[in-house]
């Protein structure tokens, strides 16, 4: 009970659908009786022409129904800061709200990085309602310190994760093929300009792995989950930390509706921003245009 009451709080308080409570309160009903009395998945529109597959328990998609950004400014700097043909690359891409967002708004190349099966299956649901075939490349591989096959959980949802190899307990798991990023984007011959890694705690082993790609100037800005999931898995978050500022990048937070960055020193609580040279980003910032995400233009 506390924590639904945490969930609509956190949705009434969102920046999109903050001084809009009796709409807000709409859609939330409409989605909650709705999809009991008629338990199918529906067409939702949530940036400019951007569409998600929206199905009941499946957080990926009701968060973007409910608030159009669940990571509104990590997602807002997305759309405000990429170019067309630009490379994004999303590792942990789940059904693809991120991804679609890369390629159906800001128009850029988009690598959709999702290992468990039944989700990469979802993603490319999104994929081809918004005809992004040609912009949004669904791989089905894990991304890791080196190339092999690690297990993952496939009834998680949002946070499906590495097993680890002595974790004999753990039922509904998936073995999947696992690359180093540097050696995809080496295969894939591309240079991402931005990147989001949400691996549910073996960030560790995705940095390790890509430490040339990271290294790239042409990567200007990166999003990362890091909350102390990583733990479980003997890792200490805060060498990653170390790592990103070795290689110049800073932590920021991005103020959407003021296209403002704000430098921070610290990992963030939910997702770090970590950007570099900052006249080129904010330049970008200040020339993009608007986008629309439930009605908002900002």
């Amino acid at each position: 009970m506390l924590s639904t009451i945490k969930n609509f709080s956190f949705i009434f308080k969102h920046p999109i659908n903050r001084g809009k409570p009796f709409k807000t309160l709409k859609r939330i009903l409409a989605w909650q009786i709705g999809s009991r009395l008629l338990p199918y998945p529906i067409v939702f529109n949530y940036a400019n022409d951007a569409r998600i597959v929206v199905k009941r328990s499946k957080t990926g998609s009701t968060g973007a129904y409910y608030m159009g950004l669940h990571d509104f400014p990590e997602m807002s700097f997305l759309m405000h800061y990429l170019r067309p043909g630009e490379v994004f690359m999303d590792i942990g891409s789940n059904v693809g709200s991120y991804a679609i967002l890369a390629g159906s708004v800001a128009k850029a190349q988009c690598y959709a990085i999702e290992p468990i099966p039944s989700t990469h299956a979802e993603l490319m649901e999104n994929i081809k309602l918004n005809n992004l075939e040609e912009m949004v490349h669904a791989v089905n591989i894990g991304i890791g310190r080196s190339e092999g096959v690690l297990r993952f959980t496939s009834d998680s949802d949002t946070v499906n994760h590495i097993v680890p190899q002595d974790d004999t307990s753990t039922k509904n798991t998936v073995s999947v093929n696992v690359e180093s990023l540097d050696y995809f984007v080496e295969k894939e011959n591309i240079a991402p300009a931005f990147m989001k890694i949400d691996v549910e705690g073996f960030e560790s082993d995705v940095v390790a792995g890509g430490l040339k790609t990271l290294a790239n100037p042409n990567l200007r800005g990166v999003v990362m989950e890091l909350i102390g999931f990583g733990s479980k898995y003997g890792f200490d978050e805060s060498k990653i930390h170390e790592q990103m500022l070795a290689l110049g990048f800073g932590t920021y937070d991005y103020l959407p509706f003021e296209r403002k960055l704000v430098k921070t020193h610290h990992i963030g609580a939910h997702n770090t921003l970590y950007l570099r040279d900052l006249p080129f980003v904010q330049e970008r910032l200040d020339s993009a245009q608007k986008v629309n995400v439930l009605g908002k233009v900002y």
